[in-house]
């Protein structure tokens, strides 16, 4: 998939979420750390500009502590740095990811989450979703692309930087095995 068909695919997450969200009603995205931050930066830039009324707050959720494979690493881990500038007490809150596998990585997301408190809705919005792969009954809501790829497949989601820093659709590769 290139930039263009990666660019139509996030602008209808967007339209869908705007359809599942009540009118008027802010928008608040998480980004799960590291992969998810450019799916959701995109999307809140498009949400912008299709609906310029309408807030679109935009947070980054670290889930590096709250992996369930975190003594399975074998290294020292470095956490990204959480930025949730808003309350999702009792808000519309849509966790972003790049792609869904297994869905242990949500599982992850909704327990770091939950010291920020509890939202009144949560969704899942996933640019790619691996659905014959899943671990634990985990579904998002929106999908910008439906892949069947074999357990061992790699799907990579590739971004490059705009000249205001911002990350712009390259592409999306599907490899046999992890590179």
């Amino acid at each position: 998939m290139g930039a263009d068909q990666m660019t139509l695919a996030l602008e209808r997450m967007c339209l869908l979420l705007l359809e599942r969200a009540e009118p008027h009603q802010p928008l608040n995205l998480l980004g799960i750390q590291p992969r998810g931050v450019p799916v959701a930066q995109s999307m809140a830039r498009m949400l912008r500009q299709i609906d310029p009324g309408r807030p679109v707050l935009l947070g980054l959720l670290d889930i590096t502590f709250f992996r369930d494979d975190i003594r399975k690493a074998g290294r020292v881990l470095h956490p990204y740095p959480n930025r949730v500038d808003f309350s999702v007490e009792d808000q519309y809150v849509l966790l972003v990811d790049d792609v869904l596998y297994t869905g242990r990585t949500i599982q992850a997301a909704m327990m770091a989450l939950q010291p920020y408190g509890r939202p009144a809705r949560l969704e899942l919005a996933v640019l790619i979703d691996r659905r014959f792969n899943r671990h634990l009954p985990i579904q998002p809501n929106i999908i910008g692309l439906r892949v069947d790829a074999v357990d061992s497949a790699y799907v990579q989601v590739n971004w490059h930087l705009d000249s205001d820093n911002q990350p712009q659709p390259d592409s999306i590769l599907i490899f046999p095995e992890r590179q």
